[in-house]
């Protein structure tokens, strides 16, 4: 699944005077540079081709994205890697190419110096087979409140389940049984079964995602994807289901 061009929105880092690194915010991919100053902007793409001159960064980055939806031999990749050689974390860039060296090649034109873990094709119509949910507590089934299940990575459940102990009453926490680390909270390992994803903003509020899901809902999604840059140590996707039959727990990760 490619990414509607009807309301795209685009991040831009900037890089130095007059250049720009484009992504597509969701799902995240590098479409390539816009170089200029206002009322004059060129967009380059990854391969380093000119396309043409535009007024506004945003028309150039359109014209990027349209650029890449165009090429029918481009898939979504993932590339794996360090920022810097022998760090700790691993970090993930996400963008269209023809093949795994060539994502490579754009995740270094990204990051110099970065080492090159490993490249996959993502795909973008599924979630992956195993996601994770955060919490201070083991259950069997979830209760779908109108905001939805939000799940995720590994470490976004972690990031959740600590904050969720940290707001506990001391009773209450003194109470919970430690995982054989110590650690007294939850990692529950989930499947999604759903049919139709819907890329969306983060919400941020409860409010705020009730509606966006009963949006959802009236166009016949039933679930949704957004890129959440607030849980986990890097910004990755989240997905919010909002029917107890699109969410099964398949164990826990921690216990």
């Amino acid at each position: 699944m490619k990414p509607d061009v009807c309301k795209p929105d685009f991040e831009f880092c900037r890089e130095g005077e007059g250049r720009y690194q484009v992504f597509l915010v969701s799902p995240r991919m590098r479409l390539g540079l816009v170089l200029g100053k206002p009322g004059s902007w060129l967009a380059e793409d990854p391969a380093g081709n000119a396309i043409t001159r535009y007024n506004t960064r945003k028309d150039a980055a359109k014209a990027l994205l349209k650029s890449v939806l165009s090429r029918e031999n481009l898939r979504p990749y993932r590339v794996s890697l360090k920022e810097e050689p022998g760090d700790k974390f691993t970090m993930h860039f996400d963008c269209w190419a023809e093949d795994a060296d060539h994502a490579a090649e754009q995740a270094l034109d990204a990051y110099p110096t970065a080492e090159i873990g490993h490249e996959m094709v993502m795909n973008l119509s599924t979630p992956p087979s195993t996601l994770y949910h955060g919490t201070s507590a083991e259950f069997s089934t979830f209760r779908v409140p109108p905001s939805g299940v939000h799940v995720g990575s590994f470490d976004q459940a972690v990031h959740a389940a600590t904050m969720k102990l940290a707001r506990m009453a001391p009773g209450k926490f003194a109470s919970l049984e430690p995982d054989a680390s110590g650690w007294p909270g939850t990692i529950l390992m989930v499947s999604l079964k759903v049919k139709q994803i819907k890329d969306v903003d983060d919400a941020k509020t409860a409010s705020a995602w009730a509606r966006a899901i009963k949006t959802a809902r009236a166009q016949g999604f039933d679930c949704l994807r957004y890129i959440n840059a607030f849980e986990g140590r890097e910004p990755a996707p989240s997905y919010v289901v909002f029917d107890q039959g699109s969410i099964e727990i398949t164990g826990c990760a921690n216990r």
